[in-house]
C-alpha cells in the first residue's frame, strides 16, 4: 500500500542520509567512566556516527578492538584511569555486606557519594596527560557528546572548542537533566531517580519526592557545580562559566522510550533512542548454540550484569540460589566469573562471559534472572523474554519496579533473596501465562518505530550541526529565575493582594460595627441576650458572617466574578490491515474543513476504510481505499449565520480580541454546532445503525459533545488540534502547562512573558479553567446524554484520549513539551506545487519587479472592509513599483490602481511557490503562515482574530514577518512595512533559514499522522503514551496538599514555639515580679 511504500522509501532515504560522505562533521565523544555499560553505549553511539562518515573522536578508559571500517574512528584510551576506577568500582560494586545497599539505600547519601565519585573522576580525566595534550592541539570539533552523569565540567569541551553540545543521557529524563533544558518537572509528576518511585505517586511519596527534589536542586547549586566549575577553571579555561554551558545544550539523547519507562514530557530538543545498541543477533558459538538447542524443557539464563560480579555473592545468597535452580527442570546458564562453583547443582551450567543479547534471541530461553541494570531491561524487552529481578544499585530498583508495573517481572528483593523467595518468584514467571504475554506487548510496542533509534540518533546530531546548534528547539523560558518559573513573584502579588484586602474590609467592618455598637447601647443589651458574648470586634466580624453566611456568600461570589471579569477586560513495505475510520469535521470554516478532509483523504490513500462527516463536498475524493462522504445538509447555512457577525472586517479588531468575549463566543458556538451535528437526522441514522469503527477523528476546538462518539463506537479517540499545543488541549493529555511558560493563544504574549504578562496570563488561565469547567463542559456533557447515551458522561471521554495530531512544528512554533501522545504534523496539508492557470503564470512572469500578493484567508473578506482601509491599502499599494496581487471576493473595487490585480479566488499554495513572489501580506492565518513558510516567502501580517494574533507576533519574532495593527492602520504605516520586509534582506534570510527546518524531518507530516494513527489500533489505544499523572486530583498536580501540610507543619512548628516562649518568658517574667515584690516587702518592713 502507498503508506508503506512511502516508509520503505523513507528507511533507504534515511540510511543514504546517514551513509554520506558530504558534510562530515568533527565529533568528539567524552566517556570517561570505567563501568562497562556506560562505555558500551557510548561505544556504540559513536561508531555508529563513524559508520554514517563522520569524523570520530573517542575518548575513553576501554579500547575498541573491532573500529568501524567506515569514516574515522579516533581512540584515546586512558588506561591508567580505568585501573584507578576500579578501585572505587570495587567498594561500590561488592556484594559483601550489601543486604541494606549501603549507599544506595540512602538517597542523601547516595546523592553525596555522586558529588564524590564525580569529582574524583572528572579531575582525574582532566588532568590525564593525553586530555591535556588533546586540549593543547589546534583540533576542531563541531560536536561534543558527553554523559549526562555526575560528570558536569566535562561539558566544558564544547564551549573550549566552541562545539554544540549534545547530551547522552543513560537513563529515562530525571531532574538533574530536565532543568537544564527546561523540560517541567513537577515534583507531583515526575519521579526523583533515587527514590525509586513510580508516577503516579500516594501522598507520601509525593512529599518525599518534593522534600528530596528540594535537596537535590541545593546539592547540585551548592555542592556539585562549584566543584565541577572549580576543575574547569583549573584544567580548561578560567573563562569558561559551568552555568552558560550547562544551560546552552544543544540535544539530549534520551536511552528510555515508551514501551520501557512511563509516558512524561519531553521538549522538542529530546530524542528518545532506547534499544540504539541492540543489534540483529549473531550466530553463538557452536557449544553453546548446541546446549541451548538440547534442553528439553528450556533454559533459565542468569547474570548480573558487568559491574556486579555473582563471583562476589556471600556464599548463603548463592547457597539459596543454587538451591532454587536444582529443583528446576529447565537447564540454568549462569553467568559466573570463576572456575568453580562448590556445591554447583547438575542442571547448572556456568560460564565467565556470555554474549547476553544473542543469546536472550534463542527461543529456549524461557526466563532472565538479571540484576535489572537498562540495557538488560531493554535487551530482554527486545528479545521478549519475560525476567525475575533481583536490584541492588543505581537505577536496577527502579527499572525492576518499572517493568514489573508492565506485568513481565516478578521483583525479588536481595535483602529478602531466600531458597523460598526465588523459587516462588521463578514459578510465578514460568507458569503464569500473562509474564510471556505482557513481554511480547512490550517488545511490539519497543520495535514498532518509524525510524530505527541509531538512525534516528545519528539524523538528530547531524541536524543540529546543519541548523547551527538548532537554537530554536530551546525553550525560551529557560531565561526565567526559578521564582518566575514557580509563579512566585505572580502569586505573592495576588495573595498579598488579597490579604490587603481582606484586611482593610474587616478593619472597615469591625470600625463599623464599633460605632453601632457604642452609638445604641440599649440594642446592644438586647444583642448581648440574643448572641454570644463579644469579646472584641474580630468575634463580632465573625459572627456576621458565618450567621448570614448564605447571603454574605452569594455577593462575595458575584463580586469576586465582577473583579476577575475587570480584571481580565482590562488585560485584554508490511500488509496494512485496513482499519474503520470515522472522521468528524463539520465545522463551516474552510480551513478547518481542509484540514480534516486532508488528513481523512491521507488515510483512505493509505488504503483505510473511511467515512467523513463534514458540511462541505469533497469533489475529488482518493482513488485508493474508500472515502465515504456524509453531508450534514443545512448545518453550513446555519453556521454561516452565526460566523458572519465574527469574520466582519467591518468592525475594530479590538471587537475580537477580549479574552472573555471570546471565551463566551467560543462556548455559544460549540454549543450550537455540536447541537446541529448530533442532533442531524443523518448523523443520527448513523450512530443508530450496527456500523463500527476503530478510530474516531474529530477536532480539538468547542465541540466536546462530538467527543463522546468514540465511546458510542467503541473506537478509539484521535484528536486533531488546528494548532499548537494550547491549554484548552493540555489538561486532556496531561501536557505540562504553567501560566508562567505557556502564554495563552487568545494573548498573543511571547514566549518569555513579562511580570505583568504573567499575572494577566495566570488570572485568564484561571478564568478558562472556571469557564471550561463551570460553564462549557456541562453545557456540552447535556448533548451527550441528550442526543448519544445518558450513560456517557463526559469527562471520561475527554481524558481518554489515544492520540492527538498537533498541527504545529518547531520551525514555526515556540518549542514546548509534549506528552508522548502528541505528534507534530504541521505542513500535511501541502501539496508540491501544480502548475499555475496559464493567464495567471503569465502574469507573474511578466512582473518585472516581483509581485506582492494580498490575502486575508478564507474566512475573512477584504471587500467587507470599510472604505477608508481599502483606500489606504489602494494608496499604499499605487506607490509600489512591484505588482500586487489582491484576493478580493467582488467583482469590482472602485479606485484600484494600475498596477493592483484583483481575483476572488486564488491557488494560494501553488501560487507562493512561483519564484516571484516578493511578499505575502496576510491575516496571520496558521495555514497561511505555514504555506508561507513552506515556500520562503517573507510576509506582512494583520491579525484580527483567534490565534492569527499569536501566529502573527511568532512570525515576527522569528524574523520573517512586520506585524500591523488592523485598528491603526493607515498608507504611511501599511507602506512602511512593505517598504521595510522588502528592502531589508534579513526577512528573506530568516525566512529561508526557517523554511529550511520547515523541510527537514525524517517522514512526511502526512505518512506521520497516518503512521501514529495505525499505531493507536495495532497497540488497542496505546495506552502506554498516556501520562499516569492524569489520575491526579488539581489539587495533587499542583502540590496543594504537600504544600499544605509542609507549610502547615511549619507554621504549627512556629506556633508551639511562640507558645514555648511566651510561657517561658511570663514563667521568668513571674519570678523577676515576685522576686522584685519580695525586696518591696523586705524595704517596707525595714522602714
Amino acid at each position: 500500500m502507498l503508506v508503506h511504500k512511502l516508509r520503505l522509501i523513507t528507511v533507504i532515504f534515511g540510511f543514504l542520509t546517514v551513509t554520506k560522505d558530504a558534510d562530515a562533521y568533527k565529533i568528539l565523544g567524552v566517556f570517561p567512566l570505567a563501568a562497562p555499560s556506560h562505555y558500551f553505549l557510548g561505544s556504540q553511539l559513536m561508531k555508529g556516527l563513524a559508520e554514517a562518515g563522520h569524523d570520530v573522536t573517542m575518548l575513553t578508559v576501554f579500547e575498541e578492538k573491532n573500529p568501524p571500517k567506515n569514516g574515522k574512528y579516533n581512540q584515546i584510551v586512558m588506561k591508567d584511569l580505568y585501573e584507578e576506577q576500579q578501585v572505587i568500582f570495587r567498594a561500590v560494586a561488592d556484594f559483601k555486606n550489601k543486604k541494606d545497599h549501603g549507599i544506595f539505600e540512602n538517597p542523601v547519601a547516595m546523592l553525596l557519594t555522586f558529588n564524590q565519585f564525580g569529582s574524583t573522576i572528572a579531575e582525574k580525566t582532566l588532568n590525564n596527560t593525553k586530555v591535556q595534550d588533546l586540549l593543547k592541539s589546534k583540533k576542531e570539533f563541531d560536536v561534543v557528546i558527553v554523559p549526562q552523569f555526575i560528570l558536569d565540567s566535562l561539558k566544558g569541551f564544547a564551549a573550549y572548542y566552541d562545539a554544540h553540545l549534545v547530551l547522552f543521557n543513560p537513563i529515562a529524563p530525571s531532574s538533574w537533566m530536565n532543568h537544564f533544558v527546561g523540560n517541567p518537572s513537577l515534583p507531583s509528576i515526575n519521579p526523583e531517580f533515587a527514590l525509586h518511585y513510580v508516577s503516579p505517586m500516594n501522598f507520601k511519596q509525593r512529599l518525599f519526592n518534593t522534600l528530596f527534589s528540594i535537596f537535590t536542586y541545593l546539592n547540585h547549586n551548592l555542592l556539585q557545580y562549584p566543584s565541577q566549575e572549580a576543575l574547569i577553571h583549573k584544567y580548561i579555561s578560567k573563562d569558561i562559566d559551568l552555568e552558560k554551558v550547562a544551560y546552552n545544550v544543544s540535544l539530549v539523547l534520551s536511552n528510555s522510550h515508551p514501551s520501557l519507562n512511563p509516558a512524561a514530557g519531553a521538549v522538542p530538543c529530546m530524542k528518545e533512542i532506547a534499544g540504539f545498541h541492540v543489534k540483529p543477533p549473531k550466530p553463538l558459538p557452536e557449544d553453546l548454540k548446541k546446549y541451548l538447542d538440547e534442553a528439553k524443557h528450556g533454559v533459565i539464563y542468569f547474570s548480573m550484569g558487568s559491574n556486579l560480579k555473582s563471583a562476589d555473592l556471600p556464599i548463603v545468597t548463592r547457597e539459596a540460589l543454587m538451591k532454587a535452580f536444582s529443583r528446576r527442570k529447565e537447564h540454568v546458564l549462569w553467568k559466573f566469573e570463576d572456575e568453580n562453583l562448590p556445591g554447583k547443582p547438575d542442571n547448572v551450567r556456568i560460564e565467565k562471559w556470555l554474549p547476553q543479547s544473542d543469546l536472550l534471541a534463542h527461543p529456549n530461553i524461557k526466563l532472565f534472572i538479571t540484576h535489572g541494570g537498562f540495557l538488560s531491561t531493554v535487551e530482554t524487552v527486545y528479545n521478549a523474554v519475560p525476567t525475575v529481578a533481583i536490584p541492588i544499585l543505581g537505577d536496577q530498583m527502579l527499572n525492576a519496579k518499572m517493568a514489573e508495573r508492565h506485568g513481565f517481572t516478578k521483583v525479588v528483593e536481595f535483602a529478602k533473596l531466600s531458597d523460598e523467595t526465588i523459587s516462588d518468584a521463578i514459578e510465578e514467571v514460568l507458569t503464569n501465562k500473562k509474564y510471556l504475554e505482557n513481554v511480547r506487548s512490550r517488545s511490539k510496542i519497543f520495535h514498532d518505530r518509524p525510524v530505527p533509534a541509531l538512525q534516528e540518533a545519528i539524523y538528530w546530531i547531524e541536524y543540529v550541526v546543519k541548523h547551527k546548534g538548532a537554537q530554536h528547539l530551546r525553550v525560551g523560558y529557560l531565561d526565567l529565575a526559578w521564582y518566575q518559573w514557580y509563579m512566585l513573584d505572580v502569586f505573592g502579588l495576588i495573595f498579598a493582594v488579597l490579604f490587603v484586602t481582606l484586611f482593610i474590609t474587616k478593619k472597615i467592618i469591625s470600625w463599623m460595627l464599633c460605632k453601632i455598637c457604642s452609638n445604641n447601647k440599649k440594642t446592644s443589651k438586647k444583642v448581648k441576650k440574643q448572641v454570644p458574648y463579644f469579646r472584641d470586634s474580630k468575634n463580632q466580624l465573625n459572627y456576621v458572617l458565618y450567621s448570614q453566611q448564605k447571603h454574605y456568600l452569594s455577593i462575595n461570589m458575584s463580586k469576586l466574578t465582577l473583579i476577575l471579569s475587570l480584571v481580565l477586560i482590562f488585560s485584554s513495505v508490511d500488509y496494512v490491515t485496513p482499519y474503520k475510520i470515522l472522521g468528524v469535521f463539520p465545522f463551516g470554516a474552510p480551513s478547518h474543513y481542509f484540514l480534516g478532509n486532508e488528513l481523512i483523504k491521507g488515510l483512505a490513500s493509505a488504503g483505510h476504510d473511511v467515512t467523513m462527516i463534514t458540511v462541505f463536498e469533497e469533489k475529488n475524493p482518493p482513488k485508493n481505499g474508500s472515502y465515504r462522504q456524509v453531508i450534514l445538509d443545512g448545518v453550513l447555512e446555519e453556521q454561516q449565520v452565526i460566523f458572519k457577525d465574527v469574520t466582519n472586517l467591518s468592525k475594530k479588531q479590538s471587537a475580537f480580541t477580549n479574552p472573555l468575549h471570546m471565551l463566551t463566543m467560543f462556548n455559544t458556538i460549540g454549543y450550537k454546532v455540536s447541537e446541529m451535528v448530533l442532533s442531524h437526522s443523518k448523523m443520527q441514522t448513523l450512530m443508530k445503525s450496527d456500523e463500527k469503527f476503530d478510530i474516531v477523528i474529530t477536532t480539538q476546538f468547542a465541540i466536546e459533545a462530538v467527543k463522546a462518539l468514540a465511546p458510542h463506537f467503541n473506537a478509539h479517540l484521535v484528536l486533531f488540534n488546528n494548532h499548537a499545543a494550547n491549554n484548552w488541549m493540555n489538561h486532556f493529555v496531561g501536557n505540562p502547562t504553567l501560566p508562567s511558560l505557556n502564554p495563552n493563544i487568545v494573548l498573543g504574549y511571547p514566549e518569555l512573558m513579562s511580570f505583568q504578562q504573567r499575572l494577566v496570563n495566570t488570572l485568564l488561565s484561571v478564568a478558562t479553567y472556571m469557564n471550561y469547567n463551570i460553564l462549557q463542559y456541562p453545557e456540552q456533557n447535556e448533548l451527550v446524554h441528550k442526543y448519544i447515551s445518558k450513560d456517557l458522561e463526559l469527562p471520561a471521554v475527554q481524558y481518554n484520549v489515544s492520540l492527538v495530531l498537533s498541527n504545529s512544528h518547531s520551525s514555526l512554533n515556540k518549542p514546548a513539551a509534549s506528552v508522548p501522545c502528541m505528534k507534530e504534523i504541521a505542513g500535511f496539508h501541502v501539496k508540491p506545487p501544480k502548475p499555475l492557470p496559464a493567464d495567471l503564470k503569465k502574469y507573474l512572469d511578466a512582473a518585472k519587479h516581483g509581485v506582492i500578493y494580498f490575502s486575508m484567508g478564507s474566512n475573512l473578506k477584504s471587500a467587507e472592509m470599510t472604505q477608508e482601509t481599502k483606500d489606504a491599502l489602494m494608496k499604499a499599494f499605487s506607490k509600489r513599483k512591484e505588482s500586487v496581487l489582491w484576493k478580493f471576493e467582488d467583482d469590482n473595487l472602485p479606485g484600484k490602481p494600475k498596477n493592483v490585480r484583483i481575483e476572488k479566488w486564488l491557488p494560494q499554495s501553488d501560487l507562493l511557490a512561483h519564484p516571484n513572489i516578493k511578499l505575502f501580506i496576510t491575516h496571520g492565518g496558521f495555514l497561511s503562515t505555514i504555506e508561507s513558510l513552506y515556500h520562503a516567502v517573507p510576509t506582512v501580517a494583520i491579525p484580527i482574530f483567534g490565534d492569527q494574533q499569536q501566529n502573527a507576533k511568532q512570525s515576527e519574532s522569528f524574523g520573517y514577518a512586520k506585524v500591523l495593527d488592523f485598528d491603526t492602520m493607515t498608507e504611511e504605516n501599511i507602506s512602511a512595512a512593505i517598504e521595510e520586509v522588502i528592502s531589508n534582506k534579513k526577512y528573506r534570510e530568516n525566512v529561508q533559514a526557517r523554511s529550511k527546518m520547515f523541510h527537514d524531518r525524517q517522514m512526511h507530516p502526512l505518512q506521520e499522522a497516518v503512521y501514529w494513527i495505525e499505531y493507536v489500533v495495532k497497540h488497542n489505544g496505546a495506552k502506554h503514551l498516556r501520562v499516569g499523572y492524569l489520575d491526579l486530583a488539581w489539587y495533587q498536580y499542583y502540590m496543594l496538599d504537600v504544600f499544605g501540610l509542609i507549610f502547615g507543619t511549619i507554621f504549627l512548628i512556629g506556633f508551639v514555639i511562640k507558645k514555648v516562649l511566651s510561657c517561658l518568658y511570663k514563667l521568668v517574667k513571674g519570678d523577676c515580679d515576685a522576686t522584685n515584690k519580695s525586696k518591696k516587702q523586705k524595704k517596707v518592713k525595714k522602714h
